[in-house]
């Protein structure tokens, strides 16, 4: 089955992991909705060569599936981190937002990203379980598109911190990542889902290191089977290998801006 005449390219921040690959494949396998995929590559995250990697991997898992839905998936558009524009009003919203919980540096960015791109619609997957959810807790009002649904910022949010949010849409708000799982499984693409990535520092055997956040959070969302065991030799390799890496990715940086 093809595209629906007229219908909207949807415009999804897609990290190749779990919760933005589900909604890229469910909106191209069972809405056959298109798919503009948009990727933020950061020179100081170790796991952004296989990020990359896995999305072309879920693009030919989803054509063994369906041809005419990976051929829905566009080509993804890559903004460069350090082209991104700063701000320091989302800083400081950041900083509100942080006076009632945790909330990752990462929202900065991809908020500046969004505004300088003129996306005022971008899909980003924050699930119920996600940290980001606290703070749009009944700020966010429901619409109804024919292909999901998702949640917006309402007008006036209680929080003047959520207006870091502003410019997303969030399909997922609803949904555990262990909901997904479900779902992905009815929807018989299961498959596709395992092949998502999470971890910040890959091993060099191309495993989770099982120590960072993203493994962390991952295992306390339902997904623990996906991570390794946080032991304490895994603790003390990646210690050595965070350290030891982030001077070489900088010098490798610096080196690169003066080709």
């Amino acid at each position: 089955m093809m595209a629906r005449m007229g219908a909207n390219v949807r415009n999804v921040l897609w990290t190749a992991g779990w919760d933005s690959t589900f909604r890229v494949a469910d909106l191209v396998l069972n809405h056959r909705s298109p798919v503009q995929p948009h990727y933020v590559e950061d020179w100081r995250r170790p796991s952004t060569p296989m990020e990359l990697r896995r999305q072309e991997e879920i693009r030919a898992a989803i054509g063994r599936l369906d041809r005419e839905a990976a051929r829905l998936i566009r080509p993804t558009v890559v903004h460069a981190y350090d082209e991104i524009p700063t701000d320091p009003r989302l800083r400081a919203l950041l900083e509100e937002a942080r006076r009632e919980g945790f909330l990752g540096a990462q929202y900065v960015f991809l908020t500046a990203m969004a505004r300088a791109a003129g996306l005022a619609d971008l899909e980003l997957c924050v699930h119920r379980d996600d940290k980001a959810a606290a703070l749009l807790a009944g700020d966010v009002e429901h619409h109804d598109d024919g292909a999901g649904g998702y949640h917006s910022l309402v007008p006036a949010p209680s929080r003047v911190a959520a207006e870091l949010l502003r410019p997303f849409r969030f399909p997922l708000f609803d949904l555990t990542k262990v909901e997904m799982e479900q779902r992905a499984a009815a929807g018989g693409f299961g498959e596709v889902m395992e092949l998502t990535w999470f971890c910040h520092y890959p091993t060099r055997s191309g495993g989770p290191c099982g120590i960072c956040n993203p493994c962390r959070y991952t295992r306390e969302e339902g997904l623990g089977r996906r991570v390794p065991p946080a032991t304490r030799r895994r603790r003390v390799v990646h210690h050595v290998r965070r350290k030891g890496g982030a001077v070489r990715r900088r010098v490798g940086h610096l080196l690169g801006t003066l080709r």
